[in-house]
């Protein structure tokens, strides 16, 4: 099946890996000429004429009308063509959608990217999201339909990876490929938590916002920050100042603790109590640091911050044994989306995970010790000294 995939041209359309970001994706017209869009095929709730083994043999034979879509049944034997569907198949997976997100306790650091090998130790969630048809402007076709959310946290710092498919990673400096958590300011003691799409009037928010063309421009910038001349002052040669500079690093690497989160950019932190009073944090308050890179028509952005800042008006603060009520926003730069014109999710929550301390099955062990003990102490005792019975005459 999945040579018949490379043999059949699908990945033209349909990318290597089935998430809609072939090399002819962005030129594909369907009725009337209008811009269409290929399928995802890892999201089966979505594909057109069904998502069974049969519905998806049935497209692949016939074909789908007034669409790039054509039938494979002059190209592909009747084998040929149920191997390629239950490859296809196979491509497709459920939506794991839970309302709470369980943030996992780790002993001592974080993963330093996006790839980091312990993400693979912690269950994600994906939430739907929709386009914000709330207030002006709308966006009644979103590109991005969910996100897939996982979290993980240490004494000191809380990260979060975002992965979502994009099919073109097409951006510039107005229209950007974007992502942002919301987060309500102070976390609600009851039911009433702030308006879900971006807080309202005494209830803020706070969000956390991540633009793809921004890490690039800052990580740029940061890469070409040095000093690149390589002239001397007349004092030394160019060799003797090199060595003298990597003996100075090698000194202060001794001295300086190991950095966190190396290569991280910084991130916008704002607040808002509604669509039209948003502010962005000053300078000093900006915490929250980001890491992504899109590949193969999926984005893989890690986000983090401080569990507790000095901010504690305008900032959240994060606290074990509480739920946490949050929210998702997503922007396609190639859909040209941009403000309010975005996909958005409803609130969902968020619990940072604590692990039982040793000493709670300590005493329930001593608690079981001393109830059988002083069972069979009651027991020995009646035993010893039977009560007596008086008989009424």
């Amino acid at each position: 099946g999945k040579e018949l995939f490379k043999e059949a041209k699908c990945l033209l359309c349909h990318g290597e890996d089935g998430r809609a970001d072939g090399q002819i994706t962005t030129t594909l017209k369907g009725k009337w000429n209008f811009p269409y869009k290929a399928r995802n095929l890892t999201k089966s709730w979505l594909f057109k004429g069904g998502n069974t083994t049969k519905d998806i043999y049935r497209t692949v034979t016939t074909g789908i009308n007034e669409t790039p879509m054509g039938t494979y049944a002059d190209f592909l034997t009747d084998e040929d063509r149920w191997h390629l569907t239950h490859y296809v198949k196979t491509l497709s997976h459920d939506m794991n959608t839970e309302v709470v997100l369980k943030s996992k306790l780790v002993e001592g650091d974080l993963p330093e990217g996006p790839d980091g090998a312990a993400w693979d130790t912690v269950s994600s969630i994906e939430m739907p999201l929709a386009g914000q048809i709330v207030a002006r402007p709308r966006l009644w076709i979103p590109s991005v339909n969910s996100i897939r959310i996982k979290s993980m946290y240490n004494k000191e710092d809380i990260v979060f990876l975002l992965e979502w498919d994009d099919k073109t990673n097409e951006q510039d400096e107005t229209y950007s490929d974007a992502v942002a958590l919301q987060f309500p300011t102070k976390i609600p003691e009851g039911m009433k938590k702030p308006y879900f799409a971006m807080g309202e009037s005494g209830k803020s928010v706070t969000i956390w916002h991540w633009r793809a063309y921004d890490e690039f421009k800052q990580t740029e910038k940061n890469e070409n920050g040095g000093n690149t001349e390589a002239a001397t002052d007349g004092g030394s040669s160019v060799a003797e100042h090199e060595e003298s500079e990597e003996q100075e690093e090698e000194k202060i690497a001794e001295e300086k603790p190991k950095e966190k989160f190396r290569g991280f950019a910084t991130i916008k932190e704002m607040n808002a109590k509604g669509f039209k009073n948003l502010a962005e944090q000053s300078s000093n308050s900006q915490h929250s640091k980001s890491k992504g890179y899109w590949k193969n028509g999926k984005w893989k952005v890690m986000i983090t911050r401080p569990l507790m800042t000095d901010d504690k008006k305008i900032d959240i603060q994060f606290e074990t044994g509480k739920l946490i009520p949050y929210a998702l926003a997503a922007w396609d730069g190639s859909n040209s989306e941009i403000g309010g014109q975005k996909s958005i999710s409803s609130w969902y929550y968020l619990v940072l995970e604590i692990t039982t301390p040793r000493s709670v099955y300590l005493y329930v062990l001593i608690a079981i010790i001393m109830g059988v003990s002083i069972q069979f102490w009651v027991i020995g005792r009646i035993r010893r000294f039977p009560p007596k019975i008086t008989t009424e005459e």
